[in-house]
C-alpha cells in the first residue's frame, strides 16, 4: 500500500493533509522550515498489509538524513526514492519523522 503519492508544492511549503478511513488513515504536517516532516498513520491490527510506503516529496528537493517511528531510528528508507517502508508488525498510530 502506498500512501499520499500527490504532493503539492504550495502546501508542502507549510501545511498538513489527511486522509482516512481507508486500510489506513494519515495526517503529514510539513515542517520543512525546521527540517522536518511528520506523518501520524493509524495502522490497523488486524488484516494489515504487508507493508506500507510513504512518500515524502521535499518542496525544495532537499535529501532525507533520517528517519525515526515513533522516536526511535528506523533505517528502512530509501532518500534517492524518497520512500519510508512501514513493516507488518507496526499497528496502531505511528508517528513517522523524516530529517532532511
Amino acid at each position: 500500500m502506498i500512501l499520499w503519492r500527490p504532493f503539492v508544492l504550495g502546501w508542502a511549503l507549510a501545511g498538513a493533509a489527511t486522509a482516512g478511513p481507508a486500510p489506513a488513515g494519515y495526517e503529514i504536517v510539513s515542517d520543512v522550515d525546521h527540517g522536518k516532516i511528520t506523518a501520524t498513520v493509524e495502522l490497523p491490527s488486524r488484516k494489515s498489509p504487508r507493508e506500507v510506503v510513504l512518500r515524502f516529496r521535499h518542496p525544495t528537493k532537499g535529501t532525507m538524513k533520517g528517519v525515526t517511528i515513533n522516536g526511535k531510528d528506523w533505517k528502512q528508507f530509501d532518500a534517492g526514492k524518497e520512500t519510508i517502508t512501514l513493516l507488518r508488525g507496526l499497528t496502531g498510530t505511528v508517528t513517522v519523522t523524516a530529517q532532511y
